[in-house]
């Protein structure tokens, strides 16, 4: 199965664009193409985000606020960027930009663990977004950029 998924991942540009993001793999690129397969179906990426289950929607009526409920969405792309996060996060590497976001938000802006994850998984989310509309490969120097800001 490996050296199938591996001559897949690498016939096709989306896929080899993808794993361009640290954190995505060969698995996790093929899993992303294939159950988006179209990305103009999303308008911004919020919509995206909600389809990958990483947001909440607010429940609100009349102004008054009734708590959030959970959106419809695909189980199986929330956890490529959740694995994508964790797996930046494990490798600790100081070359990985998403490792110094990651860092930065429990060091400076004092988010709790599991915060700084997600938050971590919805940027991975946003770049692969972005690789999907551009159908460009990351460089890194663009990568450090969006992450200082």
């Amino acid at each position: 199965y490996k050296t199938e998924i591996k001559r897949i991942a690498h016939s096709h540009e989306l896929t080899r664009n993808l794993q361009s993001i640290p954190g995505l793999g060969e698995i996790g690129a093929l899993t992303i193409t294939a159950i988006v397969v179209d990305p103009s179906r999303f308008k911004k990426k919020q919509n995206f985000w909600s389809y990958c289950g990483l947001i909440r929607h607010d429940l609100i009526s009349g102004g008054r606020s009734y708590g959030k409920r959970k959106a419809r969405c695909s189980r199986q792309l929330k956890t490529v960027f959740k694995t994508a996060a964790l797996t930046c996060i494990i490798n600790k590497k100081d070359s990985n930009p998403l490792y110094i976001y990651y860092r930065d938000l429990i060091c400076k802006k004092k988010y709790p663990e599991y915060q700084a994850r997600h938050a971590l998984s919805m940027r991975i989310a946003t770049l692969a977004f972005g690789v999907l509309k551009s159908n460009k490969a990351l460089r890194h120097k663009e990568l450090f950029a969006k992450v200082i800001t």
